[in-house]
Parts: C-alpha cells; structure tokens; sequence
C-alpha cells in the first residue's frame, strides 16, 4: 500500500567541475564487461555475510549456498558476471534467511522480493518550492511499476538547496524508472492518493512555477525554435547548463571561423542557467555551429553543435510555431507556404506521426496553417515537417524544416 502521502575526453574537465552539484557514487560505476550486475538491499536481521545461489547461468552456475557478494559501503551487496546476460538466483545469508526464486536480466535492484531494473545514468530532479512550504524540501520516489518499490520511508530523501534561491536539486542513481512525490512533510505534489510524477534515468524533471516537464539531462541542452534563419535577420537559440558547470562560452563554425552572437540574454533559474544567443548570418547555406566553452583560459568543445540552414527567403519550405513554451492541452499553431500539389506531415522525433486537429488557410499571405494540441510533456519536443504530393500521398520527402516546443503540465 501506498503512503499516504504519496545525454568524452574533451568534457572531462567540465564533468569535473559540475561534480559540486551532482556527486557520482562508486557504486554507479560500471565497466563494458558486466553483463549481469546485481545490487541487493539486505533487509533488517540477515546476517552480514551474503550469498547468491545462480542457475540457469550456464557456467555460472552454483551450489547452494552460492558465491559471496560483495559488500558495498551504503551496505547494498552486489553480483557481477561478465559471461551471462540473465540468470534465476536466491540470495540467502546462510543462516536460514533467503529471498524467493528471482530472475535478473542485466543491471537490477532487488529489494523485498522483487527486482527493478537500474541504469548507469541518473535522474535529476529540480524543484522551485512553492511559498508556503518550509524548506524542508525533499523527494520521495519508488519503482514505476505494480511493486511501487521506495527504498526511503516517507517523506523521502531531503533535497539540496541551490545557493541563493528557493530551488532545490537531487540526484538519484539507483532506480531508472521512478515516479516522483516532492514534499515538506505537510504539503506535497502529486497530492495524496495521486500517483508520482514518472522520469526515467538519463532524463531530468523540472518543477516551477506551479508546472512541470522532463528533458534528457546533458551538460549542454540546445533549443532553436526553427532551424533556418533568414539572411541579415536575429536567429536565437537558447542553452541551458547545470549552474556550477556554466561556463563562459564561445562559437565557430565547421572551418573554425569564428561566429559571435549579436546579443545575449541571461538568465538562472532553478539550478539552471538559461541563456538566449542572437546571431545574424549574413552568407546563405548550411551551418554547423559548434559550442565550445572557456575555463582557465583555454577554449575547449563541449562536444554540442548546432545546424541552422541559412536562406535568403523563405522559399517554398518553412515552417513557423506561434508557440515556444505550452500546457498539456493547449493549442498552438504550424504555419507554412501553401501548394495546390503538395499537402505536409509531421513527425516526432521518434517518427510518430503527430496529427493536426485542423486545417485553415490565410489567403492573404498563401499560407496554410496547420492546428495542433499539445499532448506530451517534455521539453525540446522537435516536430519535423514532411511533404508530400496529393497526387501520391505515400511517397514523402522531409523539407530539412522542424520547430521546437517545450510542453509542460500544469500542477493540479
């Protein structure tokens, strides 16, 4: 039962420095070799000496009582095997004290019977406190699955405090899909009864402003609203870094020309610095731009780049987005030239189909607008557009346009 309250060598040096933030225990380490990787909560009253009885693992294979497993210092114990990929065991302390008949496949948890898959990569949880909570801010969290695993009591792990700010930040590395309840204690969101919020290993979950979203999490996070910018006109993209690891940072493109921005807008904000470069190009093609950053006066690649395709109109295919940031539920709008012949769709980047709830025409300007609902959260949505001509519907040609949204939910 529930409680009741319920993304290199050369970033090396950056990885380093965002250290301060997020600390990476030994235990999340792993190597190439590892197959199957077991990491056993001993529960209350088992012995301190732990065994694992393995068959169905070929030579793996042992007699009961099995081989030692290693202790770790957050007194978890784990199993390695480099020559399986799965395998049946019991875990036992020798003593009479032993788990059910399990099954594991590649990197798991056990706990209280059952097993739950964990991932070398984390999840990072950001957290704006809302005014009228103490700043006893913490993070429960437990399996997304029918188990509902948590491996804290209620009211969860406390959550760090950004310097400066009533933001908080968590980095949790041994779940990799977990559903989420932020609380004080008193208040919390989700609301009692209600489910968490999911996020998987690899991505991060934002709340503020009454609102949240998930995003991959990378040390450099790029946005172009659209990727094409008009000859002489301000093309902006926005990047996001870890706040201790935002480094001062610089542009060139692919012949390592230097390519300043015109103007920056800075901003930080729940553990984030969020900042708006404007450019101009002033040449027509295709552009790969790379972001390098500057500490202790070297310039290094953060290993990001950018592509925008200079034009000098238009032309036949653009795409433009009345909307940057939404709500689950709201509305926006893809406009685009419109073609007696040729008729457009839009994918995900999963190359979903994304479906139009209509079609209207502005007979002014010729162009088709296309109008959507947002559906999906996530931050960095691409939406890429895809024509095709009415004469033969099945054969489409991607128009090398996209647009870039951020959904979030609104907090209820």
């Amino acid at each position: 039962m529930r409680k009741k309250f319920k993304s290199i060598i050369c970033l090396v040096l950056a990885m380093v420095m965002m250290s301060s933030l997020f600390v990476v225990s030994a235990s999340a380490a792993n190597t190439e070799e590892e197959n199957v990787r077991i990491v056993f909560h001993k529960p209350d009253g088992w012995g301190d000496n732990l065994y694992i009885h393995l068959w169905n693992a070929g030579s793996e294979d042992t007699q009961w009582p099995g081989v030692a497993m290693t202790k770790n210092s957050d007194g978890t114990y784990t199993y390695t095997s480099s020559s399986i990929t799965s395998c049946n065991f019991v875990v036992n302390d020798g003593n009479g004290n032993q788990t059910a008949d399990l099954y594991a496949e590649g990197y798991v948890g056990v706990k209280d019977n059952c097993v739950f898959d964990m991932s070398d990569e984390d999840v990072y949880l950001f957290f704006e406190k809302p005014a009228n909570w103490s700043s006893d801010v913490r993070a429960y969290y437990y399996t997304n699955d029918n188990n509902e695993v948590a491996l804290t009591d209620w009211p969860g792990v406390a959550m760090h405090k950004n310097y400066g700010e009533d933001t908080y930040y968590l980095r949790i590395d041994d779940m990799a899909d977990i559903r989420v309840i932020f609380t004080d204690g008193n208040n919390q969101y989700p609301s009692a009864n209600q489910p968490g919020i999911p996020v998987t290993a690899g991505n991060e979950l934002i709340y503020q402003d009454g609102k949240y979203t998930t995003a991959e999490n990378i040390w450099v996070t790029v946005k172009e609203p659209v990727n094409y910018a008009l000859v002489g006109e301000e093309f902006k993209v926005t990047i996001s870094m870890n706040i201790g690891s935002d480094f001062p940072l610089v542009f060139d493109d692919e012949n390592g020309n230097s390519v300043n921005p015109t103007r920056v807008v800075e901003n930080e904000y729940n553990g984030k610095s969020v900042r708006d470069y404007y450019f101009v190009f002033n040449e027509t093609g295709d552009k790969t731009i790379k972001i390098n950053y500057i500490y202790a006066s070297s310039c290094t690649y953060t290993g990001t780049d950018f592509d925008v395709s200079v034009i000098s109109s238009k032309g036949q295919y653009y795409v433009d987005c009345d909307k940057e940031t939404l709500s689950v539920g709201e509305t926006f709008t893809l406009t685009s030239n419109s073609h007696g012949e040729i008729g457009y769709r839009f994918y995900d980047e999963d190359g979903n189909l994304i479906n139009y709830d209509s079609i209207s025409y502005n007979y002014e300007t010729g162009e088709s607008l296309y109008h959507f609902t947002a559906n999906k959260i996530g931050k960095g949505q691409k939406i890429y557009m895809y024509s095709h001509y009415y004469h033969n519907p099945g054969y489409e040609t991607y128009t090398g346009r996209y647009v870039t949204i951020d959904v979030w939910q609104n907090a209820i």
